[in-house]
């Protein structure tokens, strides 16, 4: 029974006389009666802090205040609710906030499931809140969170509340406050941004003592909350201890011993710690118990992988004594001190980082007490992600020390050697003596060198990174033995082994291994495609009436049509684009002409009670019908049975007929006539019983065809009567049974009888596959190349031993040692060549009702040998390279093939391959007889991969040997590697040499023969093609002030050794260019004269010779001349070439140079030397100071760099646009050396450059430069340079000058003509505009530069400013080009699925898109005279004439269009910037400038200057000054009147627009408040619009109307796209904005 005081807790309340911590509330009842309840009154338990409002809610619907109780409980008290607060504290609209408490819990009944929707609908409720009550609404919200448990979200609603009271400076009852602030810290729901900015406050409003208390107290609710302390906590504490003047050591030594009690703090950041270290070292020195509260605070490290915090904290145990308490065996230890170490591996550690540094130093000094308490400790740390890996450094350590560590388990532990050899600490390394000498650990060491290469997480590893260490070479050496020991057997085991070499070894290995290098080049394909073929292949049998159906609907072993295959055992259905084919063991069941609507695709039929089920892909859905009802068309989704056979179809286990003829699939059985099925199971049956995997595990259950309903978990008596060994287990899931319709012999499965099946049992690595009629075979199998291959059956070849089959994706074959011999896909032809011969696989389960083939063929290949063979493969290698589509990765299955042709119709054996089709069928003849032409493709197939193989190798022994003789690589410095970036087309490779590269290439052209020029240069890490003739731009950079010391020593270090090569000598004649051909090759050759022409190395990839887009493999060279090209090689092709000399770079000039650079440092480029760039060039003065300096790019300049420079972010972004330089590609390969290879002093002047004259002189020599590029440019007036010198610009300079003169640009000196064409690029067609001028398709971009530029520079520039003055001249050129007829501008492109209804809504007549050059289709349209619409595939793209654009029914229907979907475009259409530049505002706006109404020199947002007769009417009817009717104008009609900008417009000092400021406040006017991104503290009271991000300012929701702003898009909807900007002359928002407020509608609450 329960008792009052377990009700009153469950209730949430306490009993009177409980002992409580803080503050709280009694509960009373309180009783109302209502006329419509008669006697009978409700009763209500009410907290007395709340009983006024619970008194106002009952009084509003109409029930009379009763009886009152004494109090008779305690509660947590908490702050008003909502509508609570509005009861008590605003009456008068109690209606207004009773009214949204139905959409309130609406909300707050989603927060549980979907707290964003419930977010987004509190956020809706709110606009609809009275302002003054929206932080009791707010926390309200919050309180809903924090009943669903969603702490985080509830936060952000409280912060909300504490953003209305500053925003609109609202009055706040401190007691209410501080409760609410009490409970939502104990919820630990106070974001680290409202604690702040709450502990400012309190310091503003109380005393200083209890400010500290309440901040102090808040501060541990939230911890106890379970939020963490947050960083600047204690920071805040100390100022708030220090101002009450308390001891603020010793408080907040007791603060952190609290702290550390609570678990939250655990996951504190790392600038708390940080913080608290001094105190944490003290206490823990003088107070074991903090030590031993330290060691056990295991931090949370999730994001401080890369910050050292864990080494760090380390020390923090080491200095605070928990070190020496952990290493004393007296001190107790939570966990025990193994138990502590082991838990610490773990959480130092993940896959991305290795063990801080200090660890081991650490265990060094508790090894002691380790011995000591014998607990072994668990180095693998013991779960989590890392769980198994173990530090191979901390290991050896350990068993130095003696220290007990837990016994290997074999499978489940192995060594992190990555960490090992990275070694990120530093120091001496460990050498893993002990390691290596311990019996139990040292094959861990073995199995971690054979797991080291490839790798995740840390980059791509090899076997090659070992070699440094000789005591891992026996290791390294026992790999290569495994990886080259398994390159036998069959040909797919080679060729797997291959692969494994090329990811686990670079070739450089082999220097120290060489013998391992003669054993590949031993290998002799002859012999492995012997010992294949004597293994027996899948081409010995076929199912006749499969194969027959499969050849009659068009496919063949290595190509044909495409066929799609399902299995309804015992038939098999075939099903092409025009017919299926049902086919039983020995004969066809029955077929069916397919009805597919045009342009349907993937067929597949299902048979069914002798009817077919066919599906088909069309328009994007998978449809489908019966085949005896064509007319009743089906849709399937993705869980249908039409979807079977897409995954998985390697396994055995597949539908079966019940003895109705429905298909059972492992689920309810399909019958003819269901509108669908579910998909394909792992199925088995004997017959009576069907049993399917299970949902979890991998059991099997029992399964009723009729429902589909599962029953009892068990097995097939085959499965459950096997008998299993000691550590076998069954494997149901790869098992496989089903009935047989007649006894079966002679095929690859064995002889079966009743039932046919594999039983599938696994013990380790060892398989044992037993048949249903009880034939056993054993293999020991790994898995494969990846784990994904499992052993599913046994194949047997005529007269030959029986082997395993696997899956992989399809199946394989094992030899009797578990390796690989060959695999190929289920299905038609593909790109595997191990079933040539069979035109269909179908699954294993089928090949019962296989026969052999070739019974005497197939005895020859159980006896063949290499020597047999060679005649073979010889006639294969002389035809492969001809055969259409050969094969790219013989042999083995890949897995994302499909069942379709791998080669298409066009490639057969017989045709493609006729004399090694010849030659197998002479091998299987053996006499006078014709063998079966089936078995011998199948023959040249694997020929054909034996082929392939051997050429594999040789490229491989090649590569291997040019890597085993490459000259050592000197490692890059970082420096270098950061200043060549910015100079060279691109990074090719990390880890190469460049230097080397450069300077072997230049010993071989100068003709030197030493031994040191016979090995193959570096690899080169950059494309340096582009340094030849133009090193200068990195001398310049080399004396840049902005060069770091690091990349300058690195750059002068180069240029000294590019000096002394051939390329900086000017009397070599050099060509640079580049050679493409069919295949990689040297362009390398020797005349006999001595001239060289060496292959550079560079750009080697199959990506077209430099700048082309042909599929050739391509390569740079360098050739000396002094006569005629030396000829090319056979297949070879020149790409150009080009004559380069030294350029500026002579070896003299390099020396001179570097010289006086040592000796004066950088050049200091002085203010006179940018000044004469900027004047002869045109250019702003900071694109002046960025072409100095070598900075194109804002990404290349750091704040450092802009503050050594004097320029802003802003003018740095002006500076890169001038220059206008849109691509790094072209600064790189154009642009360095047209500028500065000239510009540089000769070898005699090289001092000169440090001299004032010398650096005028270089600025002289570079604006000459600058000029001959793109010619000298007209200055802008300082006044736009000023404007635009912000974080938002309306357009680049070049933009802007066109606004002055633009007549030089085509687009807008002339009218266009458009047409629309298809084009074609690489075999893909599109829609695309051509213009004529071809420039006039740059008038999309103007349009919407120019719809930004003339209110930017109306609004912002001042009057008499040339560009200002250009708007009304620039309108008229735009509108006159514009009425062009012959113009199409793009107005949108979609997607739309219903092309018709679009096409009728903008109507007109047929519009054909012609073909432009290298297209050759048509796409028909729409055109109405205003708008042209077209359609490619799904996409709908629609044109529009701007000459035709007015307000008539065509051009509403398509504004109409552009603004309708979920993704409207009006908003960003050119139809907009045409609206726009046409209309009223913009013509008035022109007017008001060609006027001269505005006083030269003033700007329109200053009303004393554009509007000076409404300002004094403002001044003497509000009884202002003038400056505060300025300021109020200004503050009623600019949208964003920041502080910086009232001060700008008005030239008034901060005072006096302080002063101004205050008599408006005064007059009640204007309020003040916080607002983020407002950039003032005087708004005007009312609304508040919030803009989050962009260029666009917060603004009050009065103003919107003003400049025709609205809700939109999810946000405020800009009538100028980009910005928000006005749209007509300003005066016109002056007047509009004070008439409002003279006509009621002034700003207000």
């Amino acid at each position: 029974m329960t008792t009052p005081t377990e009700a009153l807790l469950d209730a949430g309340l306490a009993p009177l006389d409980a002992a409580v911590d803080g503050h709280t509330d009694t509960v009373s009842a309180r009783g109302y009666t209502h006329p419509a309840l008669g006697d009978r009154t409700v009763v209500r338990l009410v907290p007395d802090a709340l009983a006024p409002a619970e008194d106002s809610a009952m009084d509003f619907l109409g029930f009379a205040d009763g009886d009152r109780s004494e109090p008779l409980a305690l509660t947590r008290p908490r702050g008003l609710g909502y509508p609570e607060w509005a009861l008590i504290h605003d009456p008068g609209r109690r209606a207004q906030a009773l009214a949204l408490v139905r959409p309130m819990e609406k909300a707050a009944r989603l927060a549980a499931t979907r707290p964003g929707p419930a977010g987004d609908e509190f956020a809706r409720i709110a606009a609809e809140v009275p302002i003054p009550h929206l932080p009791a609404y707010w926390e309200q919200a919050g309180r809903a969170f924090l009943a669903a448990g969603n702490a985080r979200t509830a936060a952000v609603m409280f912060g909300r509340a504490r953003e209305a009271e500053q925003v609109y400076s609202l009055p706040v009852d401190e007691a209410t406050r501080r409760e609410s602030f009490l409970e939502f810290a104990f919820a630990g729901a106070l974001t680290v941004k409202a604690l702040s900015a709450h502990a400012a406050e309190l310091s503003g409003r109380y005393a200083a003592g209890r400010a500290y208390t309440e901040f102090r107290e808040l501060a541990l609710r939230r911890t106890l909350g379970g939020l963490p302390p947050w960083t600047g906590l204690l920071k805040q504490m100390r100022s708030l201890a220090k101002a009450a003047g308390t001891d603020q050591l010793e408080q907040e030594r007791e603060l952190l011993r609290e702290l550390l009690s609570v678990p939250a703090t655990s996951s504190a950041p790392e600038g708390f710690w940080k913080s608290a270290r001094p105190t944490l070292v003290a206490l823990g020195r003088e107070d074991a118990e903090v030590a031993r509260a330290l060691l056990g605070m295991f931090v949370d490290s999730r994001g401080y992988d890369d910050t050292g915090f864990h080494a760090w904290w380390l020390e923090l145990l080491s200095d605070a004594g928990a070190v020496d308490l952990l290493a004393d065996p007296a001190q107790a230890v939570p966990g025990g001190a193994a138990g502590w170490l082991g838990r610490m591996i773990g959480h130092t550690r993940s896959w991305r980082r290795g063990l801080p540094a200090g660890f081991l130093d650490l265990t060094a000094r508790i090894a002691g007490r380790l011995r000591a308490d014998g607990e072994p400790v668990g180095l693998d740390g013991r779960g989590g992600y890392y769980s198994g890996t173990i530090a191979a450094d901390l290991l050896d350590l350990c068993l130095e020390l003696e220290v007990p560590v837990t016994a290997r388990e074999t499978g489940r532990r192995h060594l992190d050697l990555a960490a090992w050899v990275d070694h990120p600490h530093g120091g001496p390394r460990r050498d893993l003596r002990f390691l290596r000498a311990d019996p139990v650990w040292e094959p861990l060491l073995g199995e971690a060198v054979a797991n080291y290469p490839g790798g995740y997480g840390r980059g791509h590893r090899v076997l090659e990174d070992l070699l440094p260490y000789e005591y891992l070479h026996p290791y390294v050496g026992r790999r290569l033995d495994f990886l080259t020991g398994a390159l036998g057997g069959g040909l797919l085991q080679v060729r797997e082994g291959l692969e494994a070499l090329r990811g686990q070894c670079e070739g450089g290995v082999f220097r120290a291994f060489p013998e391992h290098l003669e054993r590949l080049a031993a290998l002799d394909v002859s012999d492995l495609l012997a010992a294949t073929l004597n293994a027996g292949i899948v081409d010995e049998y076929a199912w006749p009436a499969l194969e027959e159906a499969a050849r009659e609907l068009g496919a063949h072993g290595s190509g044909g049509t495409a066929l799609a295959g399902t299995a309804g055992w015992p038939y098999f259905t075939l099903t092409s684009r025009e017919r299926a084919i049902a086919v039983g063991p020995r004969e066809r069941a029955a077929e069916h002409l397919l009805d597919l609507p045009k342009g349907a695709s993937d067929p597949v039929a299902f048979y069914v009670q002798g009817r077919f089920l066919v599906s088909y892909r069309h328009e994007n859905e998978q449809r489908g019908y019966w085949s005896d009802a064509p007319g009743e068309r089906l849709s399937f989704d993705y869980s249908s049975v039409v979807h079977s056979g897409r995954w998985r179809n390697d396994l055995p286990g597949v539908a079966q007929l019940t003895a109705d003829g429905a298909r059972m699939n492992g689920d309810r059985a399909l019958r003819a006539g269901d509108p669908d099925g579910p998909r394909d199971r792992h199925l088995l049956s004997d017959g009576t019983t069907y049993w399917a995997e299970a949902e979890r595990g991998d059991g099997l259950v029992e399964v009723d065809p009729a429902t589909g309903e599962r029953g009892r978990t068990s097995l097939p008596a085959f499965l459950e009567e096997l008998p299993l060994r000691a550590g076998e287990r069954l494997q149901p899931t790869l098992s496989s049974l089903a009935p047989l319709p007649e006894p079966v012999s002679g095929g690859p499965l064995g002889d079966a009888e009743g039932t046919t099946g594999f039983a599938v049992v696994r013990g380790g690595d060892t398989y044992r596959v037993v048949s249903a009629s009880g034939r056993a075979l054993e293999v020991e199998f790994t898995g494969g190349r990846r784990g994904h291959h499992l052993v599913i059956g046994q194949f047997t070849p005529p007269g030959g031993d029986t082997r395993a089959l696997t899956s992989d994706s399809g199946v394989a074959l094992l030899d009797t040692g578990g390796r690989r011999m060959w695999s190929c896909h289920l299905g038609g032809a593909c790109d595997c060549t191990a079933k040539w011969g069979t035109p269909y696989l179908p699954p294993m389960q089928f090949w019962n009702f296989m026969v052999p083939r070739d019974v005497r063929g197939s005895e020859r290949l159980r006896t063949v040998r290499g020597a047999d063979l060679k005649e073979l493969v010889e006639a294969a290698a002389r035809e492969h390279d001809s055969a259409q589509g050969a094969p790219s990765r013989p042999l083995r299955a890949n897995r994302t093939a499909r069942t379709s042709a791998g080669r298409g119709p066009a490639f057969t054996v017989e045709g493609s391959m006729p004399r090694s089709r010849e030659a197998a069928q002479a091998l299987l003849a053996a006499g006078d007889r014709t063998p079966d032409p089936g078995l011998a493709d199948g023959v040249v197939g694997l020929a054909d991969s034996a082929v392939r193989l051997r050429g594999d190798l040789d490229r491989y022994l090649e590569n291997t040997r040019k890597v085993r003789e490459t000259a050592d690589a000197e490692p890059e410095p970082d420096g270098l590697v950061t200043a060549l970036f910015r100079f060279l087309p691109h990074l090719t490779s990390r880890g190469g040499d460049v230097r080397g590269h450069i300077e072997a290439v230049s010993r071989r052209l100068r003709g030197a023969d030493g031994p040191r020029e016979q090995d193959t240069p570096p690899r080169a890490s950059f494309d340096w093609s582009g340094l030849p003739g133009a090193i200068g731009p990195l001398a310049w950079s080399a004396a840049s002030p902005l060069t770091g010391e690091e990349e300058r020593a690195a750059m002068v270090d180069f240029l000294t050794r590019w000096a002394g090569t051939v390329f900086a000598d000017p009397d070599v004649e050099l060509d640079l260019g580049a050679v493409v051909s069919p295949e990689k090759s040297d362009p390398s050759a020797t005349a006999a004269d001595g001239r060289r022409r060496v292959g550079l190395g560079l750009v080697p990839a199959r990506s077209g010779p430099p700048g082309s887009e042909d599929r050739k493999f391509s390569q740079w060279f360098a050739e000396v001349r002094s006569g005629d090209p030396l000829p090319l090689a056979a297949g070879q092709e020149e790409a150009g070439r080009a004559r380069v000399g030294p350029g500026w770079g002579t070896a003299a000039a390099i020396t001179a140079f570097l010289a006086a650079l040592a000796e004066n440092g950088p050049v200091a480029w002085d203010e006179e030397a940018v000044g004469v760039l900027s004047e002869r060039t045109g250019l702003a003065r900071s694109a002046a100071v960025l072409l100095l300096h070598q900075r194109f790019n804002t990404n290349a300049l750091s704040a450092d760099d802009r503050r050594a420079l004097g320029l802003s972010e802003a003018q740095v972004a002006i500076g890169v646009e001038e220059l206008g330089v849109d691509r790094v590609e072209r600064v790189r390969r154009d642009l360095w050396p047209a500028l500065y290879d000239g510009v540089l002093p000769a070898a005699g002047e090289a001092a000169g450059l440090w001299t004032p004259a010398g650096a005028r002189a270089a600025a002289e020599r570079l604006a000459e430069a600058w000029n001959r590029r793109g010619g000298a440019r007209t200055p802008l007036p300082e006044s736009v340079l000023e404007a635009l010198n912000a974080p938002w610009r309306p357009a680049g300079p070049a933009t802007v000058r066109l606004m002055v003169d633009g007549s030089g640009h085509p687009a807008l000196a002339r009218d266009a003509v458009s047409r629309v064409e298809v084009a074609e690029q690489r075999n893909h067609t599109y829609l695309t505009l051509r213009h004529d001028p071809e420039e006039a398709s740059e008038l999309h971009r103007l349009l919407e530069a120019f719809a930004l530029l003339i209110p930017w520079a109306y609004a912002e520039l001042p009057a008499g400013d040339a560009v200002r003055a250009s708007v009304p001249g620039l309108l008229r050129t735009l509108r006159a080009r514009l009425r062009a007829p012959g113009l199409l501008l793009n107005a949108s492109s979609f997607w739309h699925a219903d092309h018709d209804k679009v096409a009728e809504r903008v109507g007109g007549e047929p519009y054909r898109v012609g073909p432009g050059a290298g297209a050759a289709r048509n796409i028909e349209g729409r055109d109405n005279g205003t708008v042209v619409l077209a359609r490619d595939g799904g996409q709908m793209h629609l044109w529009f004439r701007p000459a035709r654009l007015d307000d008539g029914v065509d051009a509403a229907a398509l504004r109409a269009l552009l603004q309708e979907g979920e993704y409207p475009s009006y908003g960003r259409s050119p139809v907009k910037y045409v609206d726009l530049l046409r209309s009223p505002g913009f013509t008035a706006i022109a007017e008001r400038i060609e006027s001269g109404a505005l006083p030269e020199g003033a700007r329109e947002y200053d009303p004393a200057a554009s509007v000076p007769e409404l300002s004094a009417e403002v001044a003497a009817e509000l009884g202002l000054s003038d400056d505060a009717a300025r300021l109020y104008l200004q503050l009623l009609a600019v949208l964003e009147p920041t502080d910086k900008r009232v001060r700008a417009l008005n030239g008034w000092t901060p005072a006096r627009h302080k002063k101004a400021q205050a008599e408006l406040l005064d007059g009640g006017l204007v309020m003040t408040a916080k607002r983020s991104r407002a950039g003032r503290s005087v708004f005007l009271p009312g609304a508040w619009t919030d803009v989050k991000q962009g260029p666009d300012l917060p603004y009050e929701t009065w103003k919107a109307p003003l400049y025709d702003l609205g809700a939109g898009g999810g946000g405020p909807a800009r009538p100028v796209p980009g910005r928000h900007l006005p749209t007509r002359p300003v005066p016109e928002i002056f007047a509009e904005a004070w008439r409002r407020t003279r006509e009621g509608d002034a700003p207000g609450l």
